[in-house]
């Protein structure tokens, strides 16, 4: 009997062997939110916002930003990404645009003419940022102001690896944020700048 018993176990292991894994990686994604959540509800508390949950977005912060609503979202990153903050304000631009630094892998994306990038004209700022649009006049324009110039300045200053518009809203990322960068009047002076990016003042 044992001899027949024992190839139908095997026959069964792979798929209790995926269970197993499928339950473990449910756990950590879900304590990953709690905790998630737990830092979003001081946050929410201090700047007067609520605690948001989406489907795709998981949990966030909703803020006022004067007249634009304004989102504080942590995500928890993977095996080789570290958990990263995003600032978003919920605007309509209409164009797309991404900014990250200059780097290795940016210029040798550009000499095999795999990635295209703008400039506008502003030696300094093209040589330190790498500015990738599907529209390239609209972003050209949206560029020209140096207070926006500035602005970006003030952004990679700050440590944030990524500042985006995406259509209906703008965003800055910040990988491996600290509980320093979480604090009250820090999240306060970034949206401020986020603000004043899109207004271009």
């Amino acid at each position: 009997m044992n001899d027949q018993l024992f190839p139908q176990l095997a026959q069964f292991m792979p798929i209790l062997m995926f269970g197993i894994f499928t339950a473990f990686a449910i756990f950590i994604i879900r304590w990953q939110r709690a905790k998630m959540r737990t830092k979003l509800e001081g946050i929410a508390l201090s700047m007067g916002g609520e605690v948001v949950s989406g489907f795709l977005a998981g949990y966030y912060v909703r803020v006022q930003n004067r007249e634009f609503e304004a989102r504080i979202e942590l995500h928890p990153g993977g095996k080789n990404t570290p958990p990263y903050l995003i600032l978003r304000q919920v605007t309509e631009l209409n164009f797309d645009l991404n900014i990250s630094t200059e780097n290795v892998v940016t210029r040798a994306l550009k000499k095999i003419h795999l990635q295209k990038e703008i400039e506008i004209g502003d030696p300094m700022f093209d040589d330190k940022y790498f500015i990738a649009t599907s529209s390239a006049e609209q972003v050209s324009m949206f560029l020209q102001s140096s207070e926006r110039r500035q602005i970006v300045d003030y952004f990679f200053g700050a440590g944030f690896s990524r500042l985006a518009v995406q259509m209906k809203s703008v965003l800055g990322t910040k990988s491996s944020y600290s509980d320093s960068d979480l604090e009250p009047d820090t999240l306060r002076a970034h949206l401020d700048q986020l603000y004043r990016f899109v207004q271009g003042q």
